[in-house]
């Protein structure tokens, strides 16, 4: 199966604007514009990838909403994804707690 055209410039927006030295700063905008204008599929390949430190400075930068990571969540859980699950939680946690779940004792 080949890759499609958005498939490639993804993973070329990826790998430009997360490794280090490949792009100068002009470049680098242009990157994150396009990650960020296309968060769930970024999101999948960061996933996918097991790559949690470029998911935390995406989300950062790019901004979840809680119906978002609550989107992201099974999609890790379905990756078999530890890391990115723990992750996700702790940020629905942080930013958003658990409004659907009562854990007081």
């Amino acid at each position: 199966q080949t890759a499609s055209r958005e498939d490639v410039r993804l993973a070329a927006a990826l790998r430009g604007y997360y490794t280090p030295g490949c792009a100068g700063e002009a470049e680098k905008k242009q990157y994150l514009a396009y990650l960020c204008r296309r968060v769930r599929p970024t999101v999948q390949a960061l996933m996918e990838e097991n790559r949690v430190l470029e998911l935390e400075d995406f989300e950062e930068k790019a901004g979840f909403t809680a119906d978002m990571v609550d989107e992201f969540l099974p999609k890790a859980m379905e990756l078999d994804r530890p890391e990115v699950i723990v992750w996700l939680l702790r940020r629905k946690q942080q930013r958003y707690g658990f409004r659907d779940r009562d854990f007081s004792f």
